[in-house]
């Protein structure tokens, strides 16, 4: 059966959703500084759930293309377009990755890597957390926000660094992007800063003490209630349960 040309199907809504905006960007139809339609105008428009233009939004403010601004509305952002196939994390969100398989390819693979760095961290890693975790409380204290965002960034860095094994090195790098733009995301929400510094800490001691089982859950615990807490404040929800990871 034919749509309108503004409908969407609701077996692929977000996505839909998502390249109909992305499309208005690229064409040109909203330049940088717009402001565009409010969420429920545009829910309206594409017969479709705030929750699925809510997500769609922030796949598209993942890539920087725009940003929610309180009072204000959803502005886009300046940026050519030719520069929006820069890196394997967005193409990953144009590829219609979704959040919750986002949070759980991290919950998987940073739990193998917290597992290898306590068998393979030698004291340099261990000192270097240490150090990460000193400049976290500092930043907290001063309520640096963006500076500890890219303490916070260069935590799970230093883990994956660390770990000895380079395929799952790899596999950080490649959604570092990704992590940064929900980690910038997170920040939003209040108590998130002492939350996530929090974690950090129960996995830097886990390392510390040589306790694998530890610094897995201590891992899976910081990435899925840290998700859970931001999805929670943006008005998302999950596409599926989350696994029970041990």
């Amino acid at each position: 059966m034919e749509t309108p040309d503004n409908s969407v199907i609701r077996r692929t809504a977000v996505d839909q959703v998502f390249d109909l905006v992305h499309k208005w960007l690229l064409s040109g139809t909203f330049q940088a500084g717009d402001v565009l339609p409010s969420q429920t105008e545009l829910a309206k428009r594409f017969s479709v759930s705030r929750n699925t233009l809510r997500e769609a939004m922030f796949k598209l403010a993942a890539l920087g293309l725009v940003q929610s601004r309180q009072g204000v509305g959803t502005v886009v952002q300046a940026g050519a377009p030719s520069t929006y196939l820069g890196s394997i994390s967005e193409q990953l969100l144009l590829e219609q990755i979704t959040i919750t398989e986002f949070i759980e390819a991290r919950m998987f693979t940073e739990k193998a890597i917290v597992h290898l760095c306590v068998h393979r961290a030698g004291p340099e890693l261990v000192t270097n957390l240490k150090a990460n975790l000193e400049a976290q409380l500092q930043a907290l204290e001063d309520r640096r926000d963006a500076l500890f965002n890219d303490l916070d960034l260069q935590f799970h860095r230093e883990l994956g660094e660390g770990c000895g094994n380079s395929v799952m090195r790899k596999f950080f790098q490649t959604s570092a992007d990704l992590l940064s733009a929900f980690a910038s995301k997170s920040y939003l929400v209040p108590g998130n800063l002492e939350f996530a510094y929090q974690g950090h800490a129960k996995i830097f001691k886990a390392i510390e003490q040589r306790d694998a089982a530890q610094a897995e859950e201590a891992m899976v615990w910081h990435i899925k209630e840290i998700a859970l807490k931001t999805l929670k404040f943006l008005g998302l929800e999950l596409e599926y349960e989350l696994p029970q990871l041990r």
